[in-house]
């Protein structure tokens, strides 16, 4: 993880000297509004009811998505697509502990468009569901326990 935020580090600075001072406004203000919700999602999430969770997830979604064609932010283009893809899969899986699997398949469906724009190696549901089983690690969604559902 130190490494990551170093190489973030170097290639910042070397984006802020090819671009401005702009650029490093645009670039830090996203990255502490998308960090703040993420943070909010990690104390919320985890005692949410599923539709408390759905529409945490959608907030999220709705905040990367101010970011997607602005190219002096870390959040545009395919990352943006990825993590519009991973969430969905989230919010498909929230459905399904709600029994809802008609409108989880919905989400599905855009999750495997979202992947295939950001162009990841696979998009394979099963693919999809193993960067996502990851990624979970780090973020719980307490609606998915047993007992834990609400509506």
């Amino acid at each position: 993880m130190k490494r990551l935020l170093l190489m973030l580090a170097i290639s910042f600075n070397g984006m802020v000297l090819a671009n401005g001072e702009e650029f490093a406004v645009e670039f830090v203000k996203s990255i502490e509004e998308v960090e703040g919700y993420i943070a909010m999602m990690r104390e919320l999430l985890p005692e949410a009811s599923c539709s408390e969770a759905k529409e945490i997830l959608n907030g999220y979604i709705k905040v990367l998505a101010k970011y997607k064609d602005n190219e002096k932010t870390p959040f545009h283009g395919k990352v943006f697509f990825g993590d519009k893809a991973v969430t969905l899969i989230r919010i498909a899986n929230v459905l399904e502990v709600q029994g809802n699997s008609s409108e989880a398949n919905k989400y599905r469906a855009e999750a495997r468009i979202a992947c295939e724009k950001a162009q990841w190696s696979s998009c394979e549901e099963v693919e999809i569901d193993r960067v996502v089983g990851e990624m979970n690690k780090e973020l719980e969604i307490g609606c998915k326990r047993k007992g834990h559902a609400g509506t």
